[in-house]
């Protein structure tokens, strides 16, 4: 069995170009299916302006040049290949602190989140993220105070018309979603939008996750405003008492 996905492998890859968009006319888009699982807002900072969360990518597109027989190939209907032995699109999350490119295998270890491949050529690629991106906080209603932050991501270098992204579902998948301590998901949003090329009638599209946070006010009364307020009445408690109570303590 091993000898046959080899045997596959080494066929489907024998004249293949990472380089070469993976369409049967050049004129074609590629057109690419992203799905962001949110697993969990791991903290808003208030200096930086950053929010960093860890979520799960799924992408999916259609590769012409992975297509194969099963008949020929003793039935073998899946494969999964190294992400950098074959084209891969270039998705980026902009505004990204950490670095920039998502879906790309040079990308610290995300070549070893292989690409599932059916015998029809669509391909399915999976991998978990930890992302630090920029967030405008506004802290007019701290604590009570509810923050909206935008994750933007879609092609660095292709248009429209060489490659098009889609958000997978309606919405967004939240059934691994873990809370945050100190701050409610209120809910998730994504749309697609497109930019226009300030050099020719190009559009370069992407799509905007929406992120919107509530924070837990019970969470500081109890951790910070509480505390604090013991601390100061028993320091009025201790100037209050008489003299011959004893010494103060300062």
């Amino acid at each position: 069995a091993n000898s046959g996905v080899s045997t596959l492998i080494d066929d489907l890859l024998k004249n293949y170009d990472v380089d070469a968009r993976p369409v049967s006319n050049w004129t074609e888009s590629v057109h690419v299916f992203l799905q962001m699982s949110l697993i969990q807002v791991l903290s808003l900072d208030s200096i930086q302006q950053t929010m960093q969360t860890n979520i799960w990518v799924r992408a999916y597109w259609t590769d012409v040049n992975l297509r194969w027989d099963p008949q020929e190939y003793g039935g073998i209907d899946e494969i999964t290949l190294t992400p950098s032995r074959i084209w891969t699109p270039d998705i980026v999350v902009y505004e990204s602190y950490v670095y920039n490119v998502v879906l790309t295998p040079t990308t610290d270890h995300l070549d070893l989140f292989r690409v599932n491949v059916s015998p029809d050529g669509k391909l399915g690629w999976y991998m978990p993220l930890v992302l630090s991106t920029s967030c405008k906080l506004n802290l007019d209603q701290f604590p009570w105070d509810e923050q909206k932050c935008h994750l933007k991501y879609g092609s660095w270098s292709q248009p429209a018309r060489r490659l098009d992204v889609f958000n997978f579902s309606s919405g967004i998948d939240l059934t691994g979603y873990q809370e945050n301590g100190e701050w409610d998901l209120q809910g998730v949003d994504v749309r697609k939008h497109s930019q226009p090329s300030p050099f020719n009638a190009d559009t370069y599209p992407f799509l905007v996750l929406t992120i919107n946070l509530k924070r837990k006010a019970s969470y500081y009364m109890i951790n910070f405003v509480m505390p604090t307020g013991l601390v100061m009445l028993s320091m009025i408690m201790m100037h209050l008492l008489p003299d011959e109570s004893g010494e103060k303590v300062s």
